[in-house]
């Protein structure tokens, strides 16, 4: 069976960090990346994943999401683990990416009600 190729979309949570390691070890799977709303999570995120002993490349910002998502020779499933912001701006700039995944997994997070 051939890989998947997928994306990981996540801020800097101890939970997003257990996502990625799975994701980075499973046969199943071939992670291409990892995007973050900001270089800060980014940071944070390498360096979780690095404890973890895996080797994964991760992207601050939309630009890296984009251009994988549309320049990949095979279809990319997205995996978002948290505020999606990247996917809102990724999808603000080429409505067209909504056709090229063979699928989206969303766990994004938790919103706040006022008081």
């Amino acid at each position: 069976m051939t890989p998947v190729p997928v994306v990981i979309d996540t801020d800097a949570e101890t939970d997003d960090a257990i996502a990625i390691l799975l994701a980075a070890i499973h046969p199943g799977l071939d992670l291409l990346g990892v995007s973050t709303a900001s270089e800060e999570e980014a940071a944070t995120v390498r360096g979780m994943v690095a404890q973890g002993g895996v080797d994964v490349d991760v992207h601050a910002g939309t630009s890296w999401l984009l251009s994988t998502l549309a320049e990949s020779s095979a279809p990319v499933a997205l995996v978002t683990t948290g505020p999606l912001t990247n996917l809102a701006a990724a999808l603000a700039a080429d409505r067209s990416l909504t056709g090229s995944s063979p699928g989206w997994w969303c766990s994004a997070g938790r919103t706040e009600s006022p008081a």
